[in-house]
């Protein structure tokens, strides 16, 4: 399987949100998320420094050709405690297309539902 890394959003202590791209088509033991990343550099993406995924529903109108529909959620085979909460992403904001090597964190505020 080719290592591929993506981004993704803890949504409950179980579940990440990432793109259905990042998941279909691979076999869900090979699927670990890493916390906190900021650095492609660091020599923290071997798997068993990753959190192990159970399961994977990508939506149920996913298109890989066109890209639509693009989402899926992980089901984490543990819970992750969260103790602060952050994004971050590694997206260029000179409209090329490289991708710096650390991401850019930034401090969310928590909001009552």
């Amino acid at each position: 399987m080719e290592q591929q890394n993506c981004g993704a959003s803890l949504i409950t202590a179980k579940h990440v949100l990432t793109a259905a791209h990042c998941v279909v088509g691979n076999d869900v033991q090979y699927i670990r998320i890493h916390f906190a990343l900021h650095n492609f550099t660091s020599n923290i993406l071997k798997p068993e420094n990753g959190v192990p995924a159970q399961r994977y529903v990508s939506h149920e109108s996913y298109n890989s050709g066109r890209l639509t529909n693009d989402v899926a959620v992980i089901r984490l085979q543990v819970p992750v405690a969260v103790d602060n909460s952050k994004a971050s992403g590694w997206g260029s904001t000179a409209g090329d297309r490289n991708r710096p090597n650390s991401s850019r964190p930034v401090e969310l505020q928590q909001v009552a539902l």
